[in-house]
């Protein structure tokens, strides 16, 4: 848990814990920090269902259902040799099906609705 002890060690040390899990309150902040990045949907799934990095970046739409409001783990990005390359998860454990929530599942119809609407201004649908 980052405490507020942790966090003086970390600034004076630049060592952090292992796994390092936010409290309520620096979740809420980070959440709304973010809230109008366009990748916020992005940093909702990782502040609130504990996906990693390379995990976050190998997220494909077609590894998502909205209507049983279920995200299937089938990949992940890996920086290989200068280039991201996706991998399968590295254990049986990386490789889930995550529950969403009622909120997370209209947060993610509302960002494919954009992205979809974005695309087609630009001209490419």
């Amino acid at each position: 848990m980052w405490t507020d002890r942790r966090i003086a060690a970390w600034k004076a040390t630049g060592e952090g814990p292992t796994a390092a899990v936010w409290t309520i309150s620096q979740l809420v902040a980070f959440v709304d920090d973010v809230r109008e990045d366009s990748l916020f949907p992005l940093w909702w799934l990782a502040a609130l269902r504990g996906l990693c990095r390379g995990e976050l970046a190998g997220l494909r739409w077609v590894d998502l259902s909205l209507k049983t409001a279920e995200l299937a783990m089938a990949q992940q990005l890996v920086h290989v040799g200068g280039k991201l390359m996706p991998f399968p998860p590295k254990s049986a454990v990386g490789r889930r099906t995550v529950a969403l929530v009622p909120q997370t599942v209209r947060l993610l119809r509302r960002h494919e609705h954009d992205r979809r609407a974005e695309m087609t201004r630009r001209g490419q649908a």
